[in-house]
């Protein structure tokens, strides 16, 4: 709370945020392509296609089918990044939280535009991500334009990805700080 009694705008937010590096593109959706998109993962369409490895009664066979699948998805999912140019895309400074994401730009845009965000959260494995939103704000900046978008259309999961990563990333600051 500040001094007047009224909770800060921090406290008021839904979302922990955070200061992070990601590789980040950023296009606008144009109106003949707006529709309802939601946010998926990267290669999901293909991965969606294969099923888990059946059990298998042998313990240690069965453990190395379930590595060996492990794999070949990670290889699967590396090839699609590179497919799908996730592995050319500039690193970007931006704020990020559960609810939404703030960003440079080298254009202005108008709020209620939609946004796609092809992003990666730097996880081990890495997560590709492709995230719509809503500009809310757009202003003018020392290099270019600051814009902050509005998740829209977003599953739980991949909300809970970027919440983890937040809360992963916060914990790597605090932990910067104690050195």
């Amino acid at each position: 709370m500040d001094t007047t009694g009224t909770p800060s705008q921090d406290i008021q937010r839904e979302y922990l945020r955070v200061d992070a590096q990601i590789p980040l593109a950023v296009r606008r959706v144009p109106a003949s392509e707006v529709r309802p998109r939601r946010a998926r993962l990267a290669g999901e369409a293909f991965l969606s296609e294969w099923h888990t490895v059946p059990e298998v009664e042998d313990k240690r066979l069965n453990d190395w089918l379930v590595m060996l699948d492990a794999k070949l998805n990670a290889i699967i999912s590396m090839l699609s990044f590179q497919d799908q140019g996730f592995h050319a895309l500039p690193v970007c400074a931006v704020n990020i939280s559960g609810g939404g994401m703030g960003f440079a730009t080298a254009e202005a845009y108008s709020p209620g535009e939609t946004l796609e965000l092809k992003l990666i959260l730097p996880f081990t494995p890495p997560v590709g991500l492709y995230v719509y939103g809503q500009v809310v704000k757009s202003e003018p900046a020392a290099e270019g334009h600051l814009t902050a978008i509005q998740y829209q259309n977003m599953d739980e999961e991949i909300r809970d990805d970027i919440v983890r990563y937040v809360f992963e990333r916060e914990r790597e600051l605090l932990r910067a700080k104690r050195r």
